[in-house]
């Protein structure tokens, strides 16, 4: 969970050494060195992935979230994949092809919704959805949402920063700042379309230098937003915002889910450990009941989902690695088996049980979907050149 106020999003990637254990034995290598895809403020990017670096201490764990939870077996048996998608793919090539991404992304300066794709004449730094809705924010035009057709509508001329999305598409929520002037969050109902509240939040950044963004809207339309003071959860409709209590404004990341928080607390630079504290925000800004977990070593790419605040897919050297901390630790881990030499550099989930993995193998990139619960993957889309994707080329849209 973390984000802007220029609403141009950052990715923290630091690199830890670490090893997954297969059950037989062998030792995972790390994962790869990867760079993010999002530019921009250096809070902003920590919102749905995560990549930490600590240095090694002994121990016990996997990630989660930045949480890395240090060496561990992972538990055997895989399950099955499903049928057709085969379990140990030696290319790219060898991945059957399934149906078109169900969430609309940019490529080549091209606007690409299913199978029709149109010029777009924005400049766009990053794409955020929730559900099957995908928005954005271009300085100068404002937030926009996607049609599903190729187009694009603007929804708020006035808004300075990107939009988040709750998990369910059903609401969105972004910054409205003036310098001089009390910060504004404005919540937006996508159902209907129309404003329900604008409220003040008491910071004042300088607008595109700040770090005040918003970090996530939930299922009830509560606004979760990190402040330079402070992070708060805002009650549009009541008006009311209150502080979140016992989390840091200036180093903990804040994760919004279809049912939950999750905060994520560095260590300092004293030391001390990785915390990750899951559970829901009660009336008077605590965040309440969930787990609470740490670790001492730090590793890899994470990416947390949407809808269940426990559970996120690590990326490795040799595949995928979805974790669930509710489960518990071994039990809650499964491997997705990718081909070798190919790297992951984004994720996106498309649903509960899928996920849209961005993979660059050679010359190419690709959009791979992935059942994070059966196993298998199919390849979704043809991203084209690595180089332009590499370069920014291609914008697909992150949690």
């Amino acid at each position: 969970m973390s984000l802007h106020s220029s609403g141009r999003p950052d990715t923290d990637e630091v690199r830890v050494r670490t090893s997954l254990q297969e059950a037989a034995g062998r030792v995972e290598p790390p994962p790869p060195d990867l760079r993010g895809l999002r530019d921009g403020g250096r809070r902003q990017a920590r919102r749905r992935t995560g990549t930490v670096v600590l240095a090694a201490a002994a121990a016990v764990a996997v990630i989660v979230g930045g949480v890395a939870l240090a060496e561990r077996e992972v538990p055997a048996p895989v399950p099955a994949p499903v049928t057709g998608l085969p379990d140990h793919p030696r290319s790219i090539g060898d991945l059957p092809r399934g149906d078109l991404p169900r969430l609309g992304y940019v490529a080549n300066g091209q606007v690409v919704a299913g199978s029709t794709s149109n010029p777009l004449d924005l400049e766009l730094g990053a794409l955020r959805y929730g559900g099957d809705v995908v928005m954005s924010w271009a300085d100068g035009t404002g937030v926009v949402r996607f049609d599903g057709k190729g187009g694009y509508d603007v929804v708020d001329p006035t808004a300075t920063g990107y939009p988040a999305i709750s998990p369910d598409g059903h609401w969105a929520a972004w910054q409205v700042v003036r310098p001089g002037q009390d910060a504004r969050v404005r919540l937006w109902d996508l159902s209907t379309g129309a404003e329900v509240d604008t409220v003040a939040v008491p910071e004042r950044p300088e607008c595109c230098s700040s770090g005040f963004h918003v970090a996530g809207v939930d299922p009830a339309g509560r606004v979760y937003v990190t402040g330079d003071q402070a992070q708060y959860v805002v009650e549009a409709g009541a008006g009311r915002v209150t502080p979140l209590k016992g989390v840091s404004a200036t180093d903990d990341t804040v994760t919004v889910a279809a049912d939950g928080v999750v905060v994520t607390s560095p260590p300092t630079e004293k030391g001390g450990e990785l915390v990750v504290r899951e559970g829901v925000v009660d009336g008077s800004g605590r965040l309440a009941g969930g787990t609470t977990l740490s670790a001492n070593e730090v590793v890899g790419r994470y990416f947390w989902s949407p809808y269940d605040s426990g559970r996120y897919l690590l990326a490795g050297s040799s595949g995928l690695f979805l974790e669930d901390f509710d489960a518990g630790p071994r039990a809650g881990q499964r491997r997705i088996a990718l081909p070798p030499d190919v790297e992951v550099a984004d994720v996106a989930w498309e649903s509960r049980d899928a996920v849209l993995v961005a993979l660059t193998e050679g010359r190419g990139a690709h959009w791979v979907r992935c059942l994070v619960d059966a196993g298998g993957c199919e390849i979704a889309a043809d991203l084209g050149d690595v180089t332009t994707f590499e370069q920014g080329g291609v914008i697909l849209p992150t949690w």
